[in-house]
């Protein structure tokens, strides 16, 4: 997830989550149980409002661009085995 997703499904989830609870508190229901499914059904929401929210942001700024934004990949290291005796060097190992 994208750290603007993060801030906005935290965002969202404090929005989504309170109502819930409000609504397992007014049925008379006080136990963890209750407490426990208000927040996995607010998670649940966030996490979709979140990821909507920002689809729409993204789709409305005339600057964003999809290359620039896509996940960059994790430095890979080289499949060779290292030469008997050698020492490690990170220099020769690690692509580029």
């Amino acid at each position: 997830m994208n750290p603007l997703t993060w801030v906005l499904a935290m965002l969202a989830g404090t929005a989504i989550g309170g109502p819930f609870l409000t609504a397992a508190f007014t049925l008379g229901l006080y136990g963890w149980t209750a407490v426990l499914v208000a927040l996995a059904l607010a998670g649940f929401g966030a996490a979709a409002l979140a990821q909507r929210i920002e689809h729409e942001i993204k789709r409305q700024d005339p600057d964003w661009d999809e290359v620039h934004d896509r996940a960059r990949p994790f430095a890979t290291m080289d499949p060779r085995p290292p030469e008997p005796g050698s020492r490690f060097d990170p220099r020769r190992h690690w692509r580029r």
